[in-house]
């Protein structure tokens, strides 16, 4: 008999493991991925040191997790919405796009230091 290849309910998914993770992190944590990210990825564009776009790429990951974080708390703290909600969406929106994006390029940056240089 062949066993059903479906997920079950219980596994969560990259988005909802980021989530929880994001919600039970300290307000102090998320700042701090925010400002040391955004430090990092400004300090690697400005000096270019080798593997530059690597460390780029995983700063933003760091600096739009915090971000997406706070945006979040700050929703969920709400009891009803007022003037920031939209904008408060729209941040949340913008640190899920930044962080999709560095994430594949981390990635794909990963990927062609480990393939290197081929010459055909």
């Amino acid at each position: 008999m062949v066993e059903s290849l479906s997920r079950s309910n219980t596994e969560p998914t990259l988005a909802q493991m980021l989530a929880r993770r994001a919600r039970h992190s300290s307000d102090g944590r998320l700042v701090a991925d925010v400002i040391f990210g955004s430090a990092f990825a400004t300090a690697a564009i400005l000096l270019r040191p080798a593997g530059w776009f690597v460390v780029v790429s995983g700063a933003c990951c760091f600096a739009a997790f915090g971000a997406w974080g706070i945006a979040d708390r700050i929703l969920g703290e709400q009891a009803q919405p007022d003037q920031w909600t939209r904008m408060l969406r729209a941040g949340r929106a913008t640190a899920v796009v930044i962080g999709s994006v560095a994430a594949l390029g981390l990635i794909f940056s990963l990927w062609g230091l480990a393939l290197g240089t081929w010459i055909s």
